[in-house]
């Protein structure tokens, strides 16, 4: 018998001609169904992490690009002393985010040595001064259900600051 396979399914002898299988043998190896429950196991909670991150990419894209828009909301008021002129050009640094941002977004706050002003009309400041525009975004949460009695919040607030030290009076045109 050295050449019978040893993982071969025995056959238990019966009297006369017939001959029966093992059913333990055969339950046990019998997995063909296993992978698919495994993967169906697997699959919410891969999916999960695949778009969660995705998500905290696009969180941290849109909290970059309102960096961005704050430090060009303070340069171009410490350059030009125009509150209108700056907010635009910060909205348009800040054009992919949609919904996009609006004026009111955009808050400007001077620093002259150990008083704080906020800014309300154009033209003030003078050289020396420090400027820091504050742009505030709402990022519309994707998910907008609860679970488990947690309800996700509808939007998540996205605030940056931008600072700019004012080097000469001037205007955009002067």
């Amino acid at each position: 018998m050295a050449g019978r396979d040893p993982d071969a399914e025995r056959e238990l002898p019966v009297s006369g001609q017939a001959r029966v299988r093992c059913p333990c043998r055969a339950a046990v190896a019998d997995d063909r169904g296993q992978a698919l429950v495994e993967f169906a196991v697997v699959l919410p909670i891969l999916l999960l992490l695949i778009f969660g991150m995705i998500q905290l990419g696009l969180v941290l894209n849109a909290r970059q690009t309102v960096a961005h828009a704050a430090q060009v909301a303070a340069a171009g008021y410490a350059q030009t002393l125009q509150r209108t002129w700056s907010a635009e050009q910060a909205r348009i640094a800040a054009a992919q985010l949609r919904p996009g941002l609006a004026w009111e977004d955009v808050t400007y706050t001077l620093y002259s040595g150990s008083s704080e002003t906020r800014i309300t009309a154009n033209d003030v400041g003078r050289p020396g001064d420090f400027v820091v525009a504050r742009v505030t975004y709402r990022y519309p949460s994707p998910v907008r259900v609860g679970i488990a009695g947690f309800r996700f919040p509808d939007a998540i607030a996205i605030t940056m600051e931008g600072v700019a030290r004012i080097e000469k009076l001037g205007s955009r045109g002067r």
